[in-house]
């Protein structure tokens, strides 16, 4: 790191480089065609491609740490990555905190097409999935729709048929609150239709409980109380994913239009949350 710092030193010395921050760095649009074409020229294409690797796995440990602030115990459920970096590289990003993905939010979008540019299928859909709360909860959801829909052009080309489910039910998340539900709709369908056969019951689980809200947004009220009996019974059986939620919002909803009002009665006299009207959320 030492090494590191001092050819950095010397480069912005040079004027080569940027000093933009005193820890980030930048190249003119010319000085990086140039160190494009010269690592074309110089480097072997195995090397080349080493080299992207082990930038998009330092990237993707960088944002599953902050991930895993915003969702503990959750995204590394779904995102299994093991980094062997320098331990140097590993306290050189010191605390974590969701401020460092604002500052470089624009290369992380652009890292993840990247990845996928390059072939690096898992890179793509991990990186998309571990910035999706930050996009979320920060209200980028163009950032989801850009990431999302690279991650999942590259899960379809890998053939992983779990992350097609799961890109396609975060890609609904943004649509839902960009208020095309049509999109929506379409991909948590994918999702529940992809996740049928799957091992992963509790995140098929969870697939059916977002269908069934998304199904009340659209209008279809009958769907959307069907689905949200079968999401109780499988809280019953696999335990509080959300389903419940879900289910009793869209009862909620059904009742308060006089759908199907006796079969949704009980769920709505249970819910703690009566008397307020849940918004357009799934997860």
């Amino acid at each position: 790191m030492t090494e590191a710092h001092a050819a950095l030193d010397g480069l912005v010395d040079r004027n080569l480089v940027e000093d933009l921050d005193s820890t980030r760095y930048g190249l003119h649009d010319l000085m990086r065609q140039y160190s494009v074409e010269l690592c074309v020229r110089t480097d072997s294409p195995s090397d080349r491609r080493l080299g992207l690797g082990r930038l998009f796995d330092f990237v993707l440990e960088a944002a599953l740490r902050v991930a895993d602030l915003l969702e503990p115990g959750v995204v590394r459920a779904q995102v299994t990555h093991v980094w062997s970096g320098h331990p140097e590289l590993a306290e050189a990003l010191g605390e974590s905190t969701a401020e460092w993905l604002e500052t470089e939010r624009t290369e992380l979008v652009t890292m993840v097409r990247s990845a996928h540019e390059a072939g690096f299928y898992r890179h793509t859909w991990q990186l998309a999935r571990s910035l999706w709360r930050f996009c979320y909860i920060r209200g980028y959801y163009e950032d989801i729709i850009l990431t999302h829909t690279a991650a999942l052009a590259a899960v379809e080309a890998a053939g992983d048929v779990d992350a097609m489910a799961m890109v396609n039910n975060y890609l609904a998340s943004a649509y839902v609150r960009t208020g095309d539900n049509r999109k929506a709709l379409d991909h948590l369908t994918r999702s529940v239709a992809l996740s049928r056969d799957s091992r992963d019951v509790l995140s098929a689980a969870r697939y059916r409980a977002n269908l069934a809200a998304i199904y009340w947004w659209s209008g279809q009220l009958t769907e959307s109380v069907e689905l949200g009996f079968e999401c109780l019974r499988d809280y019953k059986v696999y335990g509080n994913l959300g389903s419940r939620s879900c289910c009793r919002t869209s009862a909620w909803h059904s009742w308060r239009w006089g759908a199907i009002r006796k079969r949704c009665s009980f769920i709505v006299a249970t819910w703690p949350g009566r008397g307020r009207t849940p918004t357009n959320s799934i997860c």
